[in-house]
């Protein structure tokens, strides 16, 4: 498994080894379905909003769409290696792009609206946007990669030297595995707060 989605009934997890999306009884836990999706390229990051789920297909260089009963809605063309996923306050898709050291942000019927909105990373593979006040929650892989989410506003992203926040401070993951706050020199385009 690499990441896990969940709408009111059901979690939906990704399989990069098998190329399927499982889908999981969100209260008991029990297999619905181990091949809910099938046939997919390398896939990594899982996003479920609004009956829609978004699937990265790191091996493919797509995110894909698809309905809640597993149909493809459509295809997202345009990334290198895309790996995490992410709504941002928008409501548009937030896409790390592993290979291509960046952040892509689409809308959600597939239109780009900046592909190089977070570019000078390296090899992001996670991404997440804030929503609470309390301070940054973090858990690390087997391979001591950061992870987490951030205060209110805060988008930052595993393996990222630092990514801007949503009001033009920022906050990243140092060296040590402590955090610092502070301002940075912008990062691509920057992101913007939903007006």
């Amino acid at each position: 498994p690499v990441d896990v989605a969940a709408d009111n009934q059901f979690l939906y997890v990704t399989s990069l080894g098998l190329g399927r999306v499982g889908k999981f009884n969100r209260t008991t836990g029990a297999l619905v379905s181990a091949s809910f999706i099938t046939g997919l390229a390398d896939p990594r990051g899982i996003l479920y909003h609004n009956g829609f789920l978004y699937v990265a297909l790191s091996g493919a260089g797509q995110v894909r769409k698809y309905d809640s009963g597993g149909a493809l809605v459509s295809t997202f063309t345009g990334f290198s290696n895309p790996a995490g996923l992410a709504l941002s306050p928008a409501n548009t898709l937030l896409v790390t792009n592993y290979a291509g050291n960046r952040v892509s942000e689409y809308n959600l019927d597939g239109t780009p609206v900046n592909s190089h909105l977070i570019t000078g990373l390296s090899g992001p593979d996670f991404i997440t946007v804030g929503t609470g006040a309390a301070p940054p929650l973090e858990r690390r892989s087997e391979a001591g990669n950061c992870r987490g989410i951030g205060p209110s506003g805060i988008l930052w992203g595993c393996r990222c030297a630092a990514v801007r926040d949503l009001d033009g401070s920022a906050l990243h993951m140092a060296a040590t595995g402590s955090w610092v706050a502070g301002a940075f020199p912008v990062i691509g385009a920057g992101l913007h707060a939903a007006g």
